[in-house]
């Protein structure tokens, strides 16, 4: 998952240098999608679907201490 979010970061900046600024955001979006995936997993939580990932991840954060706006924020 860690190669999967670099691969849509790496994408995100091509479309961002092409000035498809929609498109990278989806890329982006993506790229938070297979990091926050590749936490959970390494945490030893099991993620099937994306809005069951995003409570996960806001459990995650919570619990260690970090806030889940400031790291949406980033």
């Amino acid at each position: 998952m860690v190669k999967k979010a670099d691969e849509s970061m790496a994408s995100a900046r091509s479309e961002i240098d092409a000035g498809r600024l929609t498109f990278a955001v989806n890329r982006l979006y993506y790229a938070v999608f297979y990091a926050v995936t590749a936490a959970l997993t390494a945490d030893g939580k099991k993620v099937s679907k994306h809005n069951f990932l995003w409570g996960l991840g806001r459990n995650f954060w919570v619990e260690s201490e970090l806030s889940f706006q400031s790291v949406t924020e980033l």
